[in-house]
């Protein structure tokens, strides 16, 4: 049986460390300032974005995939070094990722290449990378590691606590009378993921607490004896406090500590939910 390298892109949102350990081909995005562009995680950090923002207001950033030759040269490259190839990224609803790794499959007539869509995003994408890294440890061979993401890609549970609209409203997602209502009312949006696309899920009003715990509430209905411990995932864009706060509220609820992992977003993630973010995201049994 072929070794296997793990490839995704750079929105799955695992810390250094865990690319390196696993040893992840990992596929920078794009953020783009008008008519320059970065690659994500390695040109331009979550702190260089908003700094950049906070300085330019007439600017704002877009976010995009990359070309489906930089797959072909990936996969290739690793092909040509014997391996069978598994590509786990941001979810193909989500995201031209997806297909600019399926657009580079087509072009490549050898070895074996598997894509995965994980129908999610950030570290849910990282939680189906830590375990084809744990099943390709226990000799599984690609389509065997696929077959089982996929199964794990449809049990996950997703939410994003948002600090404000300002991120939303300037990346289109909401409307200016949305954001100006918003605003006033100091609504802090949960976003949820759910069959594989993003929808507003709650809307609390008043301290950003009260949107995380809505989201704990979550975890509280459906019962810690009835999720995959494990991992659980903590997700942060510039919000190591709150991220704080959810790993003790969650460990009170009986999810040891050392199966929880916190991440900070990369930029791409961060341009799209602004700072203060928080998100949890788990896999039900």
């Amino acid at each position: 049986m072929n070794k296997i390298k793990l490839v995704t892109d750079s929105t799955s949102d695992l810390r250094p460390e865990t690319y390196a350990e696993l040893d992840i081909e990992v596929v920078p995005l794009l953020v783009n300032f008008g008519e320059e562009s970065f690659k994500d995680r390695v040109e331009i950090t979550l702190e260089q974005l908003y700094a950049r923002c906070a300085s330019d207001s007439k600017v704002f950033p877009k976010t995009s995939s990359v070309s489906p030759t930089v797959f072909i040269e990936v996969f290739n490259r690793y092909l040509d070094e014997g391996y069978d190839i598994l590509f786990v990224g941001i979810g193909k609803e989500l995201s031209l990722t997806y297909s600019a790794a399926e657009m580079a499959l087509k072009e490549i007539h050898r070895g074996k290449i598997r894509l995965v869509d994980s129908a999610n995003l950030s570290t849910a994408s990282g939680w189906l990378l830590i375990r084809a890294g744990e099943l390709r440890k226990q000799g599984k061979n690609v389509d065997e590691i696929g077959a089982e993401l996929e199964k794990c890609a449809n049990k996950f549970h997703t939410f994003f606590a948002v600090e404000n609209l300002k991120f939303l409203y300037r990346g289109g997602r909401v409307s200016v009378s949305k954001y100006i209502l918003g605003t006033m009312m100091h609504v802090h949006p949960i976003i949820k993921v759910s069959e594989g696309k993003l929808s507003v899920y709650e809307k609390p009003k008043g301290k950003m607490v009260k949107a995380l715990e809505k989201m704990l509430d979550e975890v509280r209905a459906i019962g810690v004896a009835n999720i995959d411990l494990g991992l659980f995932m903590i997700t942060h864009a510039f919000a190591a406090d709150s991220a704080e706060y959810v790993k003790r509220e969650v460990m009170k609820l009986g999810i040891p500590e050392q199966n929880i992992y916190i991440a900070t977003a990369g930029s791409v993630i961060g341009t799209h939910c602004g700072p203060n973010t928080v998100g949890i995201m788990f896999v039900e049994k």
